[in-house]
């Protein structure tokens, strides 16, 4: 009788058959985003045993997948654990455990690759979205600048003016020959181009 029930107690164990089963349907889902994974923090565990952690949330029911080390012998092993979460209240929970199954090494790799990948892309896409809210202010203002034109007209009329006829100098520099200076009908020409005005 206590063997029966003790029997009783001990959650059912799938082969690996149903694991890969099982593995290959949250890969696909996590590939589509239709459940999301999450990694347990292992600084909160003993890092000789608990090598690494996945749980995915359905309600009030978790499915868990994790690698740890076995204490005495240091051999590998990676196990699925279905699990009902119950009473649940502020700070404290009774985790019941539904079903369990042996996972072999490349089925846990091929679910840890499909949830690292989910996991960065989130990450990726918080830190565009903080990025977008912190230049939001300085995008609008761009935006507006873009649109604008006064800065551009400002910079027309901001242009020196040049005279378009301006005076010749008949003086003679100390580059110039007197093969190069004007005759007296030319400086007499250009004299007379401008009015005099009597005082």
């Amino acid at each position: 009788m206590d063997n029966a029930q003790n029997t009783l107690n001990i959650p059912p164990k799938g082969d690996f058959k149903k694991a890969e089963q099982y593995t290959n349907k949250l890969i696909s889902l996590i590939e589509q985003n239709k459940l999301l994974v999450y990694h347990t923090d292992l600084k909160k565990y003993d890092p000789n045993t608990l090598q690494d952690h996945y749980r995915l949330d359905l309600k009030e029911y978790q499915i868990e997948l994790s690698h740890s080390k076995q204490a005495e012998s240091g051999n590998d092993s990676y196990v699925l654990i279905f699990t009902n979460i119950k009473n649940i209240q502020a700070g404290s929970c009774d985790k019941v455990i539904l079903a369990y199954s042996a996972l072999s090494p490349i089925q846990f790799s091929q679910f840890k690759k499909a949830a690292e990948g989910q996991i960065a892309d989130r990450i990726r896409a918080a830190e565009l979205k903080r990025f977008s809210e912190a230049l939001a202010p300085i995008d609008s203002l761009l935006e507006e600048a873009e649109s604008s034109t006064q800065v551009a007209e400002k910079a027309e009329t901001d242009q020196p003016k040049t005279d378009e006829n301006p005076k010749k100098d008949w003086s003679l520099n100390d580059n110039q020959t007197t093969e190069e200076k004007p005759s007296s009908e030319e400086r007499s020409h250009h004299l007379t181009s401008y009015p005099v005005h009597q005082a």
